[in-house]
């Protein structure tokens, strides 16, 4: 385990449970990676995927469940500062890691009902809004992925977490990349700005400001 993270048990149990989650969806993660990989070539691949039903509730399933894994090393790496601030044990770093994921995801929700506009086309809304899912599967495999070797080759801990936090800047840019051409193919690029303004650079500025004063 990285320096720091001296407590064995809940890191192990935590530990034990994703490698448990990761091999339960080692299905549907071999399915859904080449739609996800055309997802980051072509803009069009994004309304695909949500066009096929089954690879999509695939997709939400790999999402939901890599969460756990995701909890686990970012608690490991202490890649949000303000939690290392307030967490007393790993005990409760865990669980504020996991308190973090659900409001930022339960803040994006809200913002995505509150700020849908009337005139606005359901079904190309609902595009935009569910892009986030990809690329949000993507980065936890990526992060997954990147966590397990850099741990297999003894990588310091500071160098990892500058690994991860970096792949889940991109994989973020990305993704506001892929809703802005969505959306302004669907709406026009005046939408799109209100777009990316209030559904996804407010949350993510929420979560970014206390760490960069912190």
């Amino acid at each position: 385990m990285p320096e720091g993270a001296t407590d064995f048990l809940p890191y192990g149990l935590g530990l034990a449970l994703s490698c448990l989650v990761i091999i339960t969806l080692t299905e549907k993660i071999i399915r859904i990676f080449p739609w996800l990989l055309a997802c980051l070539l072509r803009t069009k691949e994004c309304d695909n995927l949500e066009d096929a039903f089954s690879i999509a509730r695939a997709r939400n399933s790999v999402c939901v469940g890599l969460t756990l894994p995701m909890i686990c090393i970012a608690s490991l790496y202490r890649l949000y500062p303000p939690i290392e601030k307030l967490a007393g044990n790993a005990w409760g770093s865990l669980g504020l890691y996991a308190a973090l994921f659900a409001a930022y995801f339960l803040l994006r929700r809200i913002c995505t009902i509150i700020f849908r506009g009337k005139k606005t086309d359901r079904n190309s809304y609902a595009y935009c809004i569910r892009v986030a899912y990809s690329f949000c599967t993507i980065s936890y495999l990526l992060v997954c992925v990147s966590a397990a070797v850099c741990a297999l080759c003894g990588t310091d801990a500071c160098i990892t977490r500058a690994i991860l936090l970096w792949e889940l800047g991109i994989c973020y840019l990305m993704n506001l990349l892929r809703t802005t051409q969505i959306f302004a193919h669907y709406q026009g690029y005046l939408r799109a700005f209100l777009y990316l303004c209030t559904l996804e650079i407010l949350p993510t500025a929420i979560l970014v400001i206390p760490a960069v004063i912190f």
